[in-house]
């Protein structure tokens, strides 16, 4: 009974910050915020990792962040619409969206450096993702994985701290701030991930 009682309580917890700030939440993860850059926007407090949780799930539903290489595999993106029953029962569809950030066709992979990430900055139609490794050093590189931080600003390294927590390695596609963050590392020789850049 106890057990139920806490899951219920965790599920109505969910719902509670999903409905006060999920689209908050979801409007500045896609703006390239960090868990704690959200959290100073919300009118509603919300425990950084349900902030985490949210923006997580959004960015790779809009494939943001990709789990497998890019091109590897057909990637989705889907949304949900809300209808009411004649009798006002509220449920949710989930819908494919026919995705024009597809991730699949061709991809040139690059080899990191600093040029090539300058380049991206200037060429915003470029469709360019970065191999993203942190959530793999932080465990198996730690002393790397904090050089790493100690090289970033207080507000980047919260960013790379506090959003790639999971123990795997994602694709992330480059924004200015990622953008910033890539070359302040391979500046550092911090940094030798690869780049995929889309070929049209």
């Amino acid at each position: 009974m106890e057990k139920n009682k806490s899951v219920f309580q965790q599920v109505l917890s969910h719902f509670t910050h999903e409905f006060a700030n999920g689209d908050i939440i979801r409007k500045y993860a896609e703006k390239g915020f960090s868990i704690r850059e959200i959290q100073e926007h919300l009118d509603f407090p919300t425990p950084s990792n349900q902030v985490h949780e949210i923006a997580w799930n959004h960015l790779l539903s809009i494939n943001q962040i990709l789990l497998s290489e890019p091109g590897s595999s057909q990637s989705n993106r889907y949304k949900y619409i809300k209808e009411i029953s004649s009798y006002g029962k509220v449920s949710f569809r989930k819908v494919r969206i026919e995705d024009e950030n597809d991730t699949s066709g061709s991809w040139t992979v690059l080899k990191c450096s600093t040029q090539e990430l300058e380049s991206s900055l200037i060429d915003s139609d470029a469709v360019l993702f970065a191999q993203i490794p942190f959530g793999l050093q932080r465990f198996r590189e730690p002393e790397q994985y904090q050089n790493i931080l100690s090289v970033l600003s207080e507000r980047d390294a919260d960013f790379i701290d506090n959003f790639f927590v999971e123990r795997r390695e994602v694709y992330y596609r480059l924004n200015p701030r990622m953008t910033r963050i890539l070359i302040q590392l391979s500046k550092n020789d911090l940094y030798h991930g690869n780049l995929y850049k889309k070929t049209t």
